[in-house]
């Protein structure tokens, strides 16, 4: 929310007009929705949920099956790292992370 003037900048110079909305209270994906519209966007910010811009074509994992049919599925990946100072800056990556392929084609 603190950051809408930097949204709108980036979206107009980036021909962004699909944003995500994302509830601060939910997790899990709960909640989440497609926003399509400047004055939607206005809303959004009222509300104080998280914005980020809509990737209409992401990176996908590609596999093909024996009969030649190729299917796409949607990942995420989560690599945590903590970061205990800026000046200098001192960061920690934990060894573990976090890799969600979809079971169900995009």
């Amino acid at each position: 929310p603190t950051d809408y003037k930097n949204l709108v900048k980036y979206s107009k110079e980036n021909d962004i007009d699909q944003w995500i909305a994302k509830p601060r209270s939910l997790g899990a994906g709960k909640g989440i929705y497609v926003v399509n519209t400047w004055e939607e966007l206005t809303l959004e910010r009222k509300k104080g949920n998280l914005i980020q811009s809509y990737l209409t074509n992401p990176h996908l994992i590609k596999r093909t099956d024996a009969d030649g049919t190729v299917q796409r599925y949607k990942w995420d990946m989560r690599t945590y790292v903590l970061c205990t100072s800026v000046s200098p800056l001192r960061a920690y990556v934990y060894n573990r992370g976090l890799v969600r392929i979809a079971t169900s084609p995009y």
